[in-house]
C-alpha cells in the first residue's frame, strides 16, 4: 500500500512539475539529466522507477512599445534668487521675491495679463456687479484644485549634482468660495499682522473686524464677503469703487486651503502637507538645508490648460517647453550666481552691478523690467511762483531724465512723464514720449514775465538724508542751471530723516514748507485710481501741492466708479492729458520708475515675446519656454 501511495504521489508531483515518467520492469534506463529513481516492491518483483525532470520553458513574454515617448531628460527651468524668499504665506507676502513665489503656487481670482496690462480671469470664470460696482458677484471654476505633491519614500531631498525627479501629485479638492472668505477674514482680523490689510478695508465691516482685537465668529460672519454657494461669491463694498477689480489680483486676495489652515493642530505651511493651487506646486523635494539651499517648484498637472500660456509657433528645427520643474537656487549675492550662469548651469539671475556697465554696452542689452514704484518731484501751490502752471511745466521740460537715471541710479530706470507706469492698469502708454524741451522750457518762463530763472528768486528744496538723495538734487540743479539759466547759488538744498520730508510737505506747515521736494510712490495696487486718487485728488489724498479742486478731480472720481473697461481708459487718458500734457498742471514732476535687469541664456524665451516688461505682482515662471536641446547642448560643452 505504501508503494502504490508513492507511485500515485509521483505521478501527481510529474503533472504538477511537467516531469517525465518512464517506467520499466527489471530494465534499467539511461539516466536523464535530472532524475529521481527508486525500487518498488510490486507482488514480489521490485520494479525500478525512474522519473525524468524537465521543467517547463520560461515563457518569452514580449516588451510592449510604449505609447507615449518617455522623456529622457526633465524640462527644468533655474532660477537664482537672493536672500530669503519668505514663508508661502499670500497674505503676509511683501517682499518682490515672495510675491513671486506665492504667484506661482496659489490661483489667484483675476491675474494682470503681462503683455496688456489688463485683467484677466482665472480663479473667477467671470464677474458682474451692481450699483455702479459696489456689489460684485463671481462665478468660479470648479476645475481649480488643491494639489499636493508626494514625498517620495525615503526621504530623498536632493543635492545640485544629483538625478533629477519630480513627485507623483496628489489632487485634494476643488477650490471654493469658503476658501476666498476664509482668506479675507483671515486678512481683516489683526491678529493675522497683515501689512497692507488697510487695502482691504472698503470691504463692508474689515476696518470693524480689524480694529476688534478678538474678533468673534459672528462677527467674522458679517464680513462683506460671503459664499452664495460652492462657486459662487460676493463681494459687497463701502462705496462704488470700478478699481476693486485690480485689487483681486494681488496676493492678499488669493484663497487658501480653510479646513486645513483652520485645524490649529497642523502647521499648514510644512512642506511634507503643503497645498498647492497655482500652475505650479511647491514640491517636497526642496532643500534649504544644502550648501546652495533650493525650492523646487513642479508644475501642476491639474492646472487648467486655457490657463495655461500658449507655445508660440517656430521653425521645424526649434522645439520649445514649458517647465515641469523650476529650481531656484539661493545664492549669497548676485555676483556669486553670476559664475555658475557663466559656467551655463542657471538660466536666470538678476545683474549684477559688479558686471552691470559691462552688459550694458552690449550689443543686446539684458531685459528691464519696471515695477510700480514712481520717483517725482512735489511742488509748493502756496508759493507765488510754484504756483503757476507755466513755471512747473517749464522746470519739466528742462529735465533729461534718461541723463538722471544714466548719472544717479545706474540706468535702472525708466523716464516717467506720466504718474501711472505702463505695469498699472488704465495707464495711458500713448503718451509715453519724451518729455525733454528745454526750448520750451524757456519759452514758458518768459511767457509769465521771468526772463530767466534767477528771476524766480531763492528756491528751497528738502530731500531724503541719503547720499543718493543729494546727488539726485544736485543733478536736477545742474539741469535748471544749464537750461533755465538758474545759478546753482539760488537753489537751498535741505536734507532731513524720511520722516520729517513727509511732516514737512504736508499743507498747513508753514515757513517750514518748502519750494520743491523729492518723494516716490509705491503703488498698493495696481490701477490708476491708486496713482491719481490717493497722491494728487484735491479732497481724497493728502494733497502734499495743496492744489485747488477742478475739473480734474470730477473726472478722477468719475473714473473711480465706472466699471467699463474702455470707458476707464478713456478717462484716464483725459486725466492724464489734463495734468501732464503740453498744458498740463503739472501737479508733481513723474521723474522716472525703477526696475531692475536680469541676465538670460540664449536658449530661454517667453511665451509672449517680451524682453523689456513692466510688471506689477510676481513673476509667472509658465511664462517662460525651454529650448532643451540647445540648452543640454550648451551645458555639455
Amino acid at each position: 500500500m505504501r508503494r502504490t501511495q508513492l507511485f500515485i504521489l509521483l505521478a501527481m508531483a510529474c503533472v504538477l512539475t511537467g516531469c517525465f515518467l518512464d517506467i520499466s520492469l527489471g530494465t534499467e534506463q539511461t539516466a536523464p539529466a535530472i532524475v529521481i529513481t527508486d525500487i518498488v516492491d510490486v507482488a514480489g518483483v521490485d520494479v525500478f522507477v525512474t522519473i525524468e525532470i524537465t521543467p517547463s520553458p520560461t515563457p518569452i513574454i514580449p516588451t510592449p512599445e510604449p505609447t507615449i515617448p518617455v522623456r529622457q531628460e526633465i524640462v527644468e527651468l533655474d532660477v537664482a534668487v537672493t536672500g530669503s524668499i519668505g514663508a508661502p504665506d499670500p497674505q503676509l507676502a511683501t517682499a518682490s521675491q515672495t510675491i513671486d513665489f506665492v504667484t506661482n503656487i496659489y490661483a489667484g481670482l483675476t491675474r494682470i495679463n503681462e503683455s496688456t496690462s489688463q485683467i484677466v480671469p482665472e480663479l473667477a470664470r467671470s464677474w458682474s456687479t451692481q450699483e455702479e460696482g459696489r456689489i460684485w458677484q463671481f462665478n468660479l471654476r470648479d476645475d481649480i484644485y488643491w494639489v499636493r505633491g508626494v514625498p517620495p519614500a525615503g526621504g530623498g531631498l536632493l543635492q545640485r549634482d544629483e538625478t533629477r525627479r519630480l513627485v507623483d501629485v496628489a489632487q485634494i479638492r476643488p477650490i471654493t468660495a469658503h476658501d476666498v472668505v476664509f482668506a479675507i477674514q483671515r486678512a481683516c482680523n489683526a491678529n493675522t499682522d497683515v501689512p497692507d490689510a488697510y487695502v482691504l478695508f472698503i470691504i463692508e465691516n474689515c476696518q470693524a473686524i480689524y480694529n476688534t482685537p478678538e474678533p468673534s465668529e459672528e462677527q467674522l460672519a458679517t464680513l462683506g464677503v460671503r459664499a452664495l454657494g460652492d462657486f459662487s461669491l460676493e463681494v459687497r463694498l463701502t462705496k462704488p469703487a470700478a478699481y476693486f477689480l485690480s485689487i483681486t489680483t494681488l496676493p492678499i486676495f488669493r484663497p487658501i486651503p480653510a479646513d486645513l489652515v483652520a485645524d490649529e493642530d497642523n502647521d499648514w505651511l510644512d512642506l511634507q502637507q503643503f497645498r498647492s493651487s497655482g500652475p505650479f506646486l511647491y514640491s517636497p523635494l526642496s532643500n534649504l538645508d544644502a550648501e546652495v539651499p533650493l525650492l523646487v517648484l513642479q508644475r501642476n498637472p491639474f492646472w487648467p490648460t486655457d490657463l495655461t500660456p500658449p507655445i508660440p509657433e517656430t521653425s521645424a528645427d526649434i522645439t520649445l517647453h514649458h517647465a515641469e520643474r523650476v529650481n531656484l537656487y539661493r545664492y549669497a549675492s548676485n555676483l556669486a550666481a553670476y559664475d555658475v550662469f557663466n559656467d551655463d548651469q542657471l538660466d536666470l539671475i538678476p545683474l549684477p552691478f559688479e558686471v552691470q556697465e559691462q552688459a550694458l554696452a552690449a550689443d543686446v542689452p539684458p531685459p528691464f523690467t519696471s515695477n510700480g514704484d514712481v520717483f517725482y518731484l512735489g511742488f509748493n501751490y502756496d508759493d507765488p511762483e510754484f504756483g503757476l502752471p507755466e513755471v512747473r511745466r517749464a522746470f519739466s521740460k528742462a529735465i533729461d531724465r534718461e541723463r538722471l537715471i544714466t548719472e544717479v541710479y545706474d540706468s535702472e530706470g525708466r523716464p516717467m512723464r506720466l504718474f501711472v507706469p505702463p505695469s498699472v492698469v488704465h495707464a495711458s502708454p500713448d503718451l509715453l514720449r519724451s518729455a525733454y524741451d528745454p526750448d520750451s522750457a524757456r519759452q514758458l518762463l518768459a511767457s509769465v514775465g521771468f526772463a530767466n530763472c534767477q528771476e524766480l528768486g531763492q528756491i528751497s528744496y528738502l530731500v531724503d538724508a541719503t547720499d543718493l538723495a543729494l546727488q539726485h538734487a544736485e543733478t536736477l540743479i545742474d539741469m535748471w542751471v544749464e537750461e533755465l539759466f538758474c545759478i546753482e547759488s539760488q537753489f537751498e538744498i535741505e536734507q532731513v530723516q524720511f520722516g520729517t520730508l513727509l511732516a514737512y510737505t504736508r499743507p498747513g506747515t508753514g515757513e517750514l514748507r518748502p519750494d520743491i521736494w523729492d518723494l516716490a510712490w509705491s503703488g498698493f495696487y495696481p490701477d490708476a485710481h491708486d496713482y491719481y486718487n490717493t497722491v494728487l485728488h484735491c479732497v481724497e489724498s493728502e494733497n502734499r501741492p495743496n492744489r485747488p479742486c477742478s475739473q480734474i478731480d470730477g473726472l478722477i472720481t468719475l473714473a473711480a466708479k465706472t466699471t467699463d473697461p474702455s470707458q476707464r481708459d478713456e478717462l484716464y487718458r483725459q486725466i492724464s492729458v489734463a495734468l501732464f500734457g503740453n498744458d498740463g498742471e503739472f501737479p508733481i514732476i513723474p521723474l522716472y520708475v525703477r526696475g531692475k535687469y536680469e541676465l538670460v541664456q540664449n536658449w530661454i524665451t517667453r511665451s509672449d515675446g517680451k524682453t523689456d516688461r513692466a510688471q506689477f505682482g510676481g513673476t509667472r515662471y509658465d511664462f517662460y519656454l525651454i529650448n532643451q536641446q540647445v540648452k543640454a547642448l550648451e551645458r555639455s560643452q
